[in-house]
């Protein structure tokens, strides 16, 4: 094998690994708070992005607005979003954060930083560095791939 296939192979190995072990840490995370990850990461963007329509939020989130539909009724049923009908469309729905929505983003927000504070304690600082600047390459790397896929 060539040294290009090993080093895809490899990174296919170490991203596959990687990715099952984010989602176990997520589920750990959210699952103190009483909320699941797909539930966290709406609340990530209704923090950011107050007065979001549900389309907007489907759209930020690549689900059917349909599936954020479910998603929100959840989060109104615990009282952490509103739904407030649109002036003057009454069918558009926009959604805010309840004052118990945004304290509780905040403080899992807290603990999630404080969570990665913990699992990079150990590399070198000088090391962050660098990883942080490849894994953004390979962000960005892995975007333009799914840009080109997505034209053809």
């Amino acid at each position: 094998m060539s040294d290009k296939a090993t080093t895809s192979v490899e990174l296919a190995d170490i991203i596959s690994v990687l990715f099952a072990n984010c989602q176990i840490k997520e589920n750990l995370h959210v699952t103190q708070f009483g909320v699941s990850i797909v539930e966290f990461r709406c609340l990530r963007i209704l923090k950011g992005n107050p007065n979001i329509t549900v389309n907007n939020l489907a759209h930020k989130m690549s689900l059917t607005s349909s599936r954020i539909t479910r998603i929100v009724d959840g989060l109104v049923k615990k009282k952490l979003v509103d739904r407030i009908s649109g002036e003057n469309d009454r069918r558009i729905y926009h959604l805010s954060l309840t004052s118990q929505g945004k304290n509780l983003i905040l403080e899992m927000l807290e603990k999630y930083n404080e969570m990665h504070d913990e699992i990079l304690r150990p590399i070198p600082p000088e090391q962050k560095t660098i990883m942080l600047d490849c894994l953004k390459q390979l962000n960005r790397a892995v975007t333009s791939w799914l840009q080109a896929e997505n034209q053809n």
